[in-house]
């Protein structure tokens, strides 16, 4: 508990781009409003906490402290644009029970990939002492598969149509990279 009480307070200082603007825009509409300052926090952020049992759990497996694996873990899902590839998910609409729990499995798989590949990354030898350097030399070491990661992100950005395949072989593609990670592979 100690540990997401932190967390309400930490994560609106941690988030990067489209993140932090549509944080700060629900906060402001919030209060324009008339809700209390304080709680237009709270309710702002509550979209972007399920984040924190990630973070929490990437702390303890990778035996780091908590404030600097979340600067970390939101750096590195900004870059690889994960918060964007989930709304993504989120915008497939569901016709049946299957898409359902095809929908809910990747959503679920997503969060343990991201989970991993932050404990993996951190822990992988690096001599960078600031978040921004250990990230950069990440996605440097990870190069390949950033830049097939990129390329489905962009089928995805010029498609019309969210096109479930499409985001089965992103899920297979974070999947490699997790897979990699988790056997202890991380030098």
């Amino acid at each position: 508990k100690p540990h997401l009480s932190g967390m309400f307070r930490r994560i609106p200082t941690l988030l990067m781009g489209q993140d932090k603007a549509s944080y700060v825009e629900c906060r402001e509409e919030l209060i324009q409003a008339g809700v209390d300052e304080l709680f237009a926090k709270k309710v702002a952020i509550m979209p972007t906490m399920y984040h924190s049992l990630s973070i929490i759990d990437a702390s303890i497996k990778a035996s780091k402290d908590l404030p600097m694996v979340s600067r970390y873990y939101f750096n590195l899902i900004q870059r690889l644009d994960l918060i964007w590839f989930r709304d993504i998910m989120d915008s497939y609409v569901v016709t049946n029970h299957w898409t359902a729990l095809a929908k809910s499995g990747c959503k679920s798989d997503l969060d343990s990939f991201q989970s991993v590949i932050t404990v993996g990354s951190l822990l992988m030898p690096n001599q960078a002492k600031s978040v921004n350097a250990r990230v950069d030399a990440w996605l440097e070491k990870n190069q390949v598969f950033c830049v097939n990661w990129n390329k489905i992100l962009d089928q995805l950005r010029t498609s019309d149509k969210v096109d479930f395949a499409v985001i089965s072989v992103a899920m297979k593609t974070l999947s490699n990279l997790a897979m990699m990670y988790n056997d202890g592979n991380v030098s």
